[in-house]
């Protein structure tokens, strides 16, 4: 299961450029109610599966950075979590705290993948990163 979770984690931080690239078109709407839109994009698709794909590695995750560098990386988002108690919209604060928290939680995962298979030249994640990032830049531009 391990090995089979690590090849989708793999495969989701190479096409992380891509997602991030389409990330304002196409715009999936879900509705809407007086206050706001609910709409979803490629990225959000990808955090949402790039945090469950990763979930299986938490304790090396956790590991790798300690409590301290955690704790620090959670007070802004803990913050934007309370904040749901004196918001005025508060299904508005809690997707923007959810996003948040899955924000943070991709750039910890993702730090922690780049450090620890950057070091085989066979699977060099970062090099295999520059180059799907160099090749969606590209595509981007001819197609856009």
């Amino acid at each position: 299961m391990q090995k089979f979770a690590k090849k989708i984690v793999i495969a989701l931080i190479l096409i992380m450029p891509l997602a991030m690239f389409l990330s304002y078109h196409p715009i999936i709407s879900l509705g809407s109610d007086e206050a706001m839109n609910f709409e979803i994009n490629i990225a959000e698709i990808w955090l949402v599966l790039f945090f469950l794909a990763s979930l299986p590695f938490i304790k090396n995750i956790v590991k790798f950075y300690g409590p301290k560098k955690l704790v620090l990386a959670a007070l802004v988002p803990a913050y934007f979590t309370l904040s749901i108690i004196w918001s005025t919209n508060r299904v508005r604060t809690l997707l923007t705290a959810g996003l948040f928290w899955l924000i943070i939680f991709a750039a910890l995962s993702l730090v922690y993948w780049l450090r620890t298979n950057s070091y085989d030249k066979k699977t060099c994640l970062t090099k295999k990163l520059g180059a799907a990032l160099l090749i969606t830049s590209i595509g981007v531009s001819i197609f856009c």
